[in-house]
């Protein structure tokens, strides 16, 4: 008989992720291809980046595309600013436009993050 493997939830309550904090998150690539190193395509998923940040609302302080991952340090600026809705906005955008272009899958389906609780951290992180 075979046993249907759960994948162990890695979130914590969705209220963690609202308001104005600081939150480093990485995201990779669909098996840890090394796509980012097209140039144009970094471009694009830095600016869409930013758009997304901006209108989520939170700030990128620091990001760090790698050829197969994407780090990036992320502040909310309202109380309002959910750091999940901007992950799964940010990732829906882009893998949809590089499904149609490039024909492939672009990201994994979870991504990492790291909600920093003193403000010392942030310097450090970035």
């Amino acid at each position: 008989m075979f046993e249907l493997r759960t994948r162990k939830n890695i979130r914590l309550a969705p209220h963690h992720y609202l308001g104005r904090n600081f939150c480093f998150v990485t995201i990779c690539s669909y098996q840890r291809q090394s796509v980012f190193l097209d140039a144009e395509l970094s471009t694009w998923i830095l600016d869409l980046l930013r758009l997304e940040s901006a209108a989520k609302p939170f700030r990128v302080h620091a990001y760090c595309l790698m050829p197969d991952h994407l780090h990036f340090l992320a502040e909310g600026t309202e109380p309002g600013s959910d750091l999940l809705h901007l992950v799964k906005s940010f990732k829906i955008k882009s893998s949809r436009r590089y499904l149609r272009e490039a024909g492939r899958v672009l990201w994994q389906k979870r991504f990492y993050e790291h909600i920093l609780r003193e403000a010392a951290s942030v310097e450090a992180v970035a």
